[in-house]
């Protein structure tokens, strides 16, 4: 099977997907990357797929990996966040205005989205830290470590969470119009935060 890295033929061992990505993180090692995209035979195979392909024979047809620098792939990532934290803040600002008008299935669908968004953010802060091997813990925002911030946000979400159980509209719309706005500029800080530290240590 033809192997490609970074658009370069390369020689990997390994008789499955899973021994030849093991091979390629070897070669990769001394220059600090790490593959990023698996294309096999012209399909991008990512998360799920990926991992439900991983003891496919590489015998035949054709696979290209990529690989990136993981201190900038993560601060690309981070940085995209940012963003996305923009967009929270509006869904949950749009939830409590609707809530307020008793439009509630309308309050509903953008407060689901903010959650998504929640949790897409914690999900790659989280990994972020993993990827380049940083203490969230000895990260400060405003007087606390970026793991009680992370903390607040599971808070927030659980109260919601017992707000609509409980079918308290004004309480949900309160929690979101005055709690959020203020987790989401703590959240912000721990971002930037986390990207200054992945600056520092290039």
């Amino acid at each position: 099977m033809p192997i490609y890295l970074d658009d370069q033929p390369v020689q990997l061992s390994g008789v499955d997907l899973a021994s030849v990505l093991d091979s390629a993180a070897d070669h990769l090692r001394a220059s600090g990357r790490i593959v990023v995209e698996v294309t096999l035979d012209g399909e991008p195979l990512v998360d799920e797929q990926l991992e439900s392909r991983r003891h496919d024979a590489v015998a035949d047809g054709e696979l290209r990996l990529y690989s990136a620098n993981p201190r900038d792939l993560s601060r690309t990532t981070l940085e995209a966040v940012l963003g996305r934290l923009d967009a929270v803040a509006q869904r949950q600002r749009e939830a409590a205005d609707l809530i307020s008008s008793d439009q509630q299935n309308e309050a509903m669908t953008a407060l689901t989205q903010a959650i998504e968004g929640w949790q897409q953010s914690q999900q790659v802060v989280i990994q972020t830290a993993s990827l380049t091997a940083t203490d969230l813990s000895t990260l400060d925002i405003d007087g606390a470590s970026a793991q009680e911030v992370i903390e607040q946000v599971i808070t927030m979400l659980q109260v919601v969470r017992d707000t609509i159980e409980a079918r308290d509209m004004i309480g949900l719309a309160d929690t979101l119009a005055y709690e959020g706005p203020a987790l989401i500029k703590q959240w912000q800080k721990l971002v930037t935060a986390l990207i200054e530290r992945i600056d520092e240590s290039k």
